[in-house]
């Protein structure tokens, strides 16, 4: 028999054993619960990895390529501000194409808008709009109305196209048929009018009263008798390309006779134009009636509705992956739920499809992944100085609205931009003043460089005669390469990518670009630049024909 001792021993034992089991039961627990939690995280970030390398693999971008470069915060925005600057610029438009008609008795080329816009983004902040909202003819979407009362930029895209367009496409150029004549047949029929009134105002007009004007007069009606006789010739015979070169060059020996003629009613009608813009600058500047209206957001297969009001903007997948990463990276501290995600990313296409929606994509296209690879691998390039949320490649870039842009990656204007080291692509939108700034911009920044510092540029070749631009960068004293990229041979992003279309994500470039590589001698030791880099960076932009084909 058992002693009490020994049973009280006993239940000691059993005790310690339940608790014992209890314990391991509760551990076991816990364990199960520790691995159902990370194999949930594991699979969220499979999940999350999975849809942003899709992303990433099919528009092409890379957001962690190692940043080198050494300088606002985003200013706040609402969807209703952001809804009514649209009408804003919708209004604008229409008084643009509805005043130059009438005025003008033209129809204004949509270019000169869109051209005019890129340039208020192309001046730096004064010291009064860093202030942002205290001046009342200030405003993100149209921050230099005041300073454009002088711009030449709209008025020349204007005088270009009259008394009528004779914009030949580069497709139509290269491939020219009869139906690229009636261009010729149009300016024809508009200049006899102007030539006649001219005629019957100037009955005197001669060499000795005034020669100019003379001289002009005597260039234009002589160039418009070879358009006529060679249209004549080429109506019965094959159209060619240089047909229509020379038919193009008869056109811009014409061309001073009209701008002379009509640049006094074109600026006194641009002053209205002006004065249009900066009233509905004052009228954004005041206060907006109470709203409770919000963004919502819904996903309809391979695309995104953002809508707001009676707005409703669409968007593909894989941009609205893009635009989250982005988001993420550059605004989880001040945002770490995601709870203005869906306002800002409104903000942001709304802005876009605002200014570049309305035949303006063909400023917002960019240069393929394939380049950007290998600027990032051989030349440290980790920035990009014109691009947008919409088409950047790295996750920090310049952009025209630091407002919107900045909550995804933007560092604002690359006019107010001011790194003293770092590696940089350019690619600024194809407007003269813009590009031509942009040089003077980038050898600024060389001057006063305070570390290892490179700019590889690609640019339009319009060298005939050399835009300043091309002259700005090929008298360099930083230029150590410059060569072309033939029309063709290569391909580029469309603007509007991130709209569902029926176009490729693609287009051939039809026109040859010239890049430019300036460097100071820090910058040219650690990234230098050899035939045999010079050679692969044209190999990647040839390899982007590729992409086009297999997208």
């Amino acid at each position: 028999m058992y002693s009490q001792g020994q049973r009280d021993r006993d239940r000691d034992s059993e005790k310690r054993k339940g608790r014992d089991d209890r314990d391991r039961d509760r551990d076991r627990d816990r364990d199960r619960e520790r691995d159902r939690d990370r194999d949930e995280r594991r699979y969220r970030d499979r999940e999350d990895r999975k849809r942003r390398f899709s992303s990433s693999d099919r528009l092409g971008y890379d957001f962690y390529v190692p940043y080198n470069v050494q300088f606002t915060k985003s200013r706040i925005n609402t969807a209703q501000l952001e809804f009514e600057r649209s009408k804003v610029i919708e209004e604008l438009l229409q008084y643009y194409l509805s005043s130059s008609k009438e005025f003008l008795k033209v129809t204004p080329p949509m270019d000169a808008f869109n051209r005019w816009l890129i340039e208020q983004y192309s001046i730096p902040l004064t010291p009064d709009q860093e202030t942002l909202y205290d001046n009342d003819k200030y405003d993100p979407i149209l921050p230099h109305v005041v300073a454009l009362q002088d711009s030449e930029v709209m008025q020349r895209e204007i005088l270009k196209n009259i008394p009528a367009p004779t914009y030949v496409s580069w497709g139509h150029r290269n491939k020219p048929s009869q139906h690229t004549l009636k261009i010729f047949e149009e300016y024809l029929a508009k200049t006899e009018p102007v030539i006649d009134a001219f005629k019957a105002d100037h009955p005197d007009l001669s060499l000795e009263k005034d020669p100019m004007l003379f001289g002009l007069f005597e260039s234009c009606t002589k160039a418009i008798s070879q358009i006529n006789q060679k249209l004549r010739e080429s109506l019965q015979n094959k159209v060619t390309p240089e047909i229509i070169a020379e038919l193009l060059k008869d056109v811009q020996e014409s061309t001073p006779f009209f701008i002379n003629h009509y640049r006094p009613i074109v600026n006194e009608w641009y002053k209205l134009f002006s004065a249009k813009a900066i009233e509905l600058v004052q009228r954004l500047n005041k206060p907006l009636p109470e709203s409770n209206e919000v963004v919502k957001v819904r996903k309809d297969y391979e695309t995104y509705r953002i809508s707001y009001d009676s707005d409703s903007l669409t968007l593909l997948v894989a941009h609205y992956d893009k635009l989250r990463e982005l988001y993420k990276i550059h605004s989880s501290e001040v945002d770490p739920r995601l709870d203005y995600f869906e306002e800002r990313l409104y903000c942001l296409l709304r802005r876009y499809e605002s200014c570049f929606g309305k035949q303006g994509a063909g400023f917002q296209a960019a240069a393929p992944e394939t380049v950007f690879k290998f600027l990032s691998s051989h030349f440290g390039v980790c920035h990009e100085t014109f691009a947008s949320p919409l088409n950047c490649y790295y996750s920090r870039y310049n952009s025209a609205f630091p407002d919107t842009d900045g909550f995804f990656g933007s560092k604002g204007s690359f006019f107010d931009f001011s790194p003293i080291a770092g590696s940089f692509q350019l690619g600024t939108p194809n407007v003269e003043e813009v590009m031509n700034k942009a040089a003077e911009r980038v050898e600024h920044l060389l001057e006063n460089s305070k570390g290892p510092m490179s700019f590889i540029m690609f640019v339009p070749d319009w060298d005939n005669p050399p835009a300043q631009f091309l002259l700005t960068y090929g008298n360099s004293k930083y230029l150590k390469k410059n060569f072309l990229i033939s029309g063709n041979d290569y391909c580029y992003i469309r603007g509007d990518q991130q709209v569902p279309s029926n176009s490729t994500h693609y287009f051939v470039a039809p026109f040859s670009s010239r890049v430019f590589i300036l460097q100071n001698e820090e910058g040219y030791k650690k990234w230098p630049v050899t035939d045999s880099s010079v050679q692969s960076l044209k190999d990647a932009f040839a390899a982007s024909k590729a992409l086009k084909q297999s997208y």
